[in-house]
């Protein structure tokens, strides 16, 4: 398991799109969770795609419709062919597929009902729960899950809680060493690697997770 995280962009759409590159490409991160700090920075990196895939020409309100209708017209081909007619999904769409995000309080998307302040996710055998300032996570929240993803932090951190951990990649903004980071591991052995921008490794926290016991009859 490789999961990229990625906080704090606050505007800065470059430092954004390097640090997913590093972690895509060169860490291998099969998912980014990108825990606000800027909602609209995520849609920026996703607009920057669309514009590479199209050899950087202005994606256009023609361009779009055309999309969509693509869309449609494989979805309805899909569902006639059956399994082996499925859907495929193109480059720009897998790459945004990787991404899970939460938003921030200056936002709009914060006081939007229809998206999820505390994103609740499964890593691993694990419940996790993203979250841009851990100060909005709820006692059932806490309850619940074992790791808790947040930004709203200059530096990249773990912290443990009895069981539970509250995990930050740091900032990619207005702080004297941006960062980001790539979670590693599997069960109850994990591991978070903060990186700079210049993908060198900053630090390592080992994380050893509390396992269920079996129960047994006798």
């Amino acid at each position: 398991m490789k999961i990229g995280l990625v906080a704090d962009s606050q505007g800065d759409v470059d430092a954004l799109e390097h640090a997913c590159d590093l972690l895509v490409d060169e860490r291998g991160a099969e998912r980014i969770f990108f825990l606000g700090g800027r909602w609209a920075d995520a849609d920026e990196l996703f607009q920057r795609k669309r514009e590479e895939r199209r050899g950087c020409a202005e994606y256009s309100d023609v361009d779009f419709l055309a999309d969509v209708a693509s869309f449609i017209a494989k979805s309805a081909a899909a569902e006639q062919g059956g399994v082996a007619q499925r859907l495929q999904k193109d480059e720009i769409e897998t790459y945004i597929a990787r991404f899970a995000r939460v938003p921030d309080r200056a936002s709009f998307q914060y006081r939007d009902p229809a998206i999820a302040r505390i994103l609740p996710e499964l890593v691993g055998d694990k419940i996790a729960c993203l979250v841009h300032d851990k100060a909005d996570l709820q006692r059932d929240n806490v309850e619940t899950a074992a790791l808790f993803f947040h930004g709203n932090s200059a530096e990249p951190n773990v912290v443990q809680i009895g069981p539970r951990f509250f995990v930050t990649p740091g900032s990619l903004a207005h702080v004297p060493r941006p960062s980001f980071a790539l979670l590693t591991g599997e069960g109850a052995s994990m591991e978070l690697v903060a990186l700079g921008l210049d993908g060198r490794e900053l630090k390592r926290f080992p994380m050893s997770l509390a396992t269920r016991r079996k129960m047994s009859l006798r």
